[in-house]
């Protein structure tokens, strides 16, 4: 009899306790499982408030750095190291809109005027691809020093690589590169440095040490890891370029 009892007590309590509570936590899931599939399919793109354009070379198909694109009152936006321009202009937008094309190294076909320049459909997510034809022996590649080497090509989702929110060391763009191996890394020097805060940033000689791609496998279309030199702080990232050391390069 207390045998019975017992089996009694529990199913009693099973019937009238356990069983709802599972019930209902499998009447939530299937609630939660329904819930997620009208998200799902109820999924909607956010649309960009920008006009993507690529100016790609039309031999390799590859995107142009540095092309410039001028509209007629003088809003003039450059290709990033992906070729793209993300262009966002109020009072510009939802019509069509001349640019003026232009890269040296590079040409765009005159138009019925005789200028190098096209008019566009400037629509709010849409996008556009421009060729130009190559008439340097050289293609240009991309920019490995300076700010806003992906801009465009992030603001319109495309590749999504990842940058540092300010330049590297503070660089906004430098020139007359040289660079050579040495005990597994490579050694960079620059000639004119330019920074935020003063025209004549490091018009001396900045340097820098990367790792060698050799070894390390990294690509300089996705960016190049400059650690520049610093009087202060040896080989780590300058903080104040201002300080940076000037190199005799002989």
């Amino acid at each position: 009899m207390p045998v019975l009892g017992l089996n009694l007590t529990a199913l009693i309590f099973w019937y009238f306790w356990i069983k709802p509570k599972v019930r209902d936590i499998y009447m939530d899931f299937r609630h939660l499982a329904l819930l997620l599939l009208i998200l799902m399919s109820c999924k909607t793109r956010v649309q960009s408030v920008y006009f993507g354009i690529m100016i790609i070379d039309a031999e390799t198909k590859r995107g142009v750095p540095m092309v410039e694109l001028k509209t007629l009152n003088g809003l003039v936006n450059h290709t990033d190291n992906g070729g793209y321009i993300a262009f966002h202009e109020p009072e510009l937008m939802n019509q069509a809109l001349y640019f003026e094309v232009k890269s040296p190294g590079y040409h765009f076909p005159l138009n019925e005027e005789g200028q190098p320049g096209i008019s566009i459909m400037v629509i709010a997510g849409q996008d556009t691809v421009i060729e130009v034809n190559r008439i340097n022996i050289a293609e240009r590649l991309y920019r490995i020093t300076g700010s806003g080497k992906i801009v465009h090509e992030n603001a319109l989702n495309h590749k999504n690589r990842p940058q540092s929110k300010t330049p590297k060391g503070g660089v906004l763009g430098q020139d007359s590169n040289l660079a050579a191996p040495y005990k597994g890394k490579i050694f960079w020097v620059w000639g004119d440095t330019f920074l935020p805060n003063r025209y004549h940033g490091n018009f001396s000689v900045a340097g820098a040490w990367t790792t060698d791609p050799r070894i390390t496998g990294w690509s300089a279309e996705d960016g190049i890891d400059l650690n520049y030199l610093n009087v202060d702080q040896g080989l780590g990232q300058a903080n104040d370029p201002a300080r940076w050391t000037r190199i005799c390069v002989v």
